[in-house]
């Protein structure tokens, strides 16, 4: 009986530490930015939505109506925005924005929490925002 333990034991490599290709149970999930994330309904039907793009470009869109676009730059949990093109025109801010984000229940919904950002279009749509993505 113990030849056969002993045998087992062997076979398996007799370690008790698990392969090192297999991740922890409570290790974190690596979520991506890139994909698309919208809001909860802001009244019939309608959505904030923000669209990360794997060309480092953003998209911005306002339940109310308007779009940017702009490049963005991610660095750990954050990313910083900066517009370029926008219709209307108004909605367009100039200087970068920055934010920290987060995945809070996994990689289906980010929060957004602004750093740094004097745009009012952009913050309305992104700080202090849990978005889900779609």
């Amino acid at each position: 009986m113990k030849g056969l333990l002993l045998l087992a034991l062997m076979a398996c490599g007799g370690s008790d530490s698990a392969p090192d290709a297999v991740p922890a149970a409570d290790a974190p999930l690596a979520c991506s930015l890139l994909g698309s994330f919208e809001s909860g309904d802001l009244g019939g039907g309608r959505h904030n939505v923000v669209e990360f793009r794997t060309d480092g470009f953003y998209v911005r869109m306002h339940y109310a109506g308007g779009t940017e676009t702009g490049a963005f730059s991610a660095d750990g949990q954050s990313v910083t925005l900066t517009d370029q093109l926008g219709d209307p025109a108004s909605l367009t801010c100039p200087n970068p924005g920055a934010y920290s984000f987060q995945f809070p229940t996994g990689c289906g919904k980010i929060f957004f929490m602004a750093t740094t950002d004097d745009c009012l279009a952009r913050k309305s749509v992104l700080d202090k925002q849990t978005l889900t993505r779609i």
